[in-house]
């Protein structure tokens, strides 16, 4: 029998009383010895044990984390007030049961406290679209997926689950922690779609771009041509093409538009429809140079851009080529015949 007692000093001393009764050779009963055992140590070791656990449940039982603990026997020994929250489900349906799957699925199947409690790491992708091993945690499990009927709703949920072991090392249960992500997932999926919708538009506006770069060649006497761009990025500012004025000339056309993307592929197309409407009838680079710049002028100032050009002409009858230079690189000429680059072209 154990029994408290208190000194006049007020410390608190616990004691294991025994008494045995001794027989005589009769059979008779004699007297009493009683044995009083201080355990005044032992006790304060349990109550300090018991603290430590209270504590330790209403840690979990007060986080403001969706929690529950499963013993080894599968059953639900906590389901603290955030877990009700989230799934709807007041803990007093599923402690001292083994049926918290019926909160998250329709068809019985592990949770994976479930699945760290036995050990079947393997089976972790087959039921969660997302898993790893714990990256804090050597024997915790990671997993996220779609709920699409928790507590009325389709809810994204990141779980994580982990062993708890007593002083033996022995498995006694697992503790699993839900993290609701719905509204991030949803975020991250419209951010997706957009990027997808942007990313396709970009696709087809680099479709139409490439086909401003002359696709049929102009035929022109005694001349191999070959014409090409390659953007920066998905579209970009960089423009190129060939054309036959009324003179039966060729007209070469190229134009770099300050900085990439969709701004620069914007005068790209300007500078590409002003030029084919206009070219045609000009009968030297600078009358057309001259037409475009006071065309683009007003939208380039306002946008603070700018456009490099470069417009020539070239008479097949007298091999000469004319151009005008806007700002733009100096044209490359090769001589075959000698090997020899000239950066420069005569200028006159």
């Amino acid at each position: 029998m154990e029994k408290r007692y208190i000194r006049k000093d007020g410390t608190i001393v616990w004691v294991n009383l025994t008494i045995s009764l001794i027989y005589g050779l009769s059979g008779q009963p004699q007297y009493f010895i009683g044995v009083i055992e201080d355990i005044s140590e032992r006790k304060h070791a349990e109550e300090l044990l018991k603290e430590q656990k209270e504590f330790s449940e209403n840690l979990v039982q007060n986080s403001a984390v969706p929690t529950f603990v499963i013993d080894s026997q599968h059953k639900v020994i906590i389901w603290n007030k955030a877990c009700e929250d989230l799934a709807g489900i007041p803990a007093s349906q599923v402690l001292g049961t083994s049926d918290h799957w019926k909160v998250f699925y329709k068809e019985k199947r592990p949770c994976i406290s479930d699945i760290v409690l036995d050990g079947k790491i393997d089976n972790l992708p087959e039921y969660y679209s997302t898993s790893a091993k714990s990256n804090i945690l050597s024997e915790g499990l990671h997993g996220e997926a779609w709920f699409s009927n928790l507590n009325g709703g389709s809810r994204y949920l990141v779980l994580d689950a982990a062993p708890i072991r007593n002083s033996k090392g022995e498995l006694i249960a697992v503790i699993e922690t839900l993290h609701d992500f719905t509204e991030w997932k949803q975020a991250e999926e419209v951010i997706f779609y957009e990027q997808q919708r942007v990313h396709n538009e970009l696709q087809l506006a680099s479709s139409i771009q490439t086909s401003l770069t002359p696709i049929k060649l102009p035929q022109v006497p005694g001349l191999s041509i070959a014409c090409t761009t390659q953007a920066a990025r998905e579209v970009g500012g960089d423009y190129c093409d060939l054309l036959i004025n009324r003179n039966k000339n060729l007209g070469i056309a190229i134009c770099d538009v300050m900085g990439i993307g969709v701004p620069a592929a914007l005068f790209v197309s300007m500078t590409y429809t002003f030029v084919r409407e206009n070219a045609v009838n000009c009968d030297t680079p600078n009358e057309l140079v001259n037409k475009l710049n006071e065309h683009l002028f007003p939208q380039l100032e306002y946008s603070g851009q700018f456009i490099t050009f470069i417009y020539a002409i070239y008479d097949p009858a007298t091999r000469e080529l004319v151009y005008t230079n806007a700002g733009h690189n100096q044209p490359i000429v090769y001589r075959a015949q000698t090997g020899r680059w000239l950066k420069r072209m005569q200028e006159r």
